[in-house]
């Protein structure tokens, strides 16, 4: 859950999506530049508020509740 498929050929990798990789943010912010820059970022993505539900719950963290 929340992991894309990305790259071309040989060159592939798994990433995680932008609702997963909000909530992680918000679970360690520390990694994220701090609450100021992940706030920035949460209002200028384009998300989906049920698969970010769903990445939330998955990272089982009180930190987006």
């Amino acid at each position: 859950m929340g992991l894309i498929n990305q790259g071309y050929g040989n060159h592939k990798f798994r990433m995680t999506d932008m609702e997963k990789s909000i909530a992680d943010c918000f679970h360690l912010p520390q990694y994220s530049g701090g609450y100021e820059e992940l706030l920035h970022s949460f209002n200028k993505a384009k998300i989906s508020s049920t698969k970010l539900t769903e990445a939330a719950n998955s990272v089982k963290s009180n930190a987006m509740i």
